[in-house]
């Protein structure tokens, strides 16, 4: 398990007059996993910093920047899925499951 930093504000509309819940996940640049995939990568906590980010006494950037790094390199795992994975609409267990030839499955 691990946490992403990110961001959240409610607000109304002016135009609506409807209450709007934003999120928002933080990025930082790319470790070098996930570097071979794409130009940045969401801010993955430690445990012990998860406090720090959601403590409300820490109000300054300053207090927060140090978080927004790369998580290392040798913490990370990865390997080949199907194209399944590619479709959000494939909701379960094996679309994750690394694939064991060279034949990619296809889900729809």
């Amino acid at each position: 398990m691990f946490s992403f930093a990110g961001l959240y504000d409610v607000w109304n509309d002016k135009n609506s007059g409807k209450e709007i819940h934003s999120y928002t996940i933080i990025t930082t640049t790319p470790n070098e996993v996930v570097g071979k995939y794409h130009d940045r990568m969401p801010v993955i906590l430690e445990k012990e910093e998860e406090d720090i980010w959601l403590n409300p006494d820490f109000d300054k950037a300053s207090q927060l920047l140090p978080l927004l790094k790369p998580f290392p390199d040798d913490r990370l795992e990865e390997w080949e899925v199907g194209a399944g994975a590619r479709n959000p609409k494939n909701d379960y267990q094996e679309v994750i499951e690394p694939v064991k030839s060279n034949r990619q499955a296809t889900f729809f």
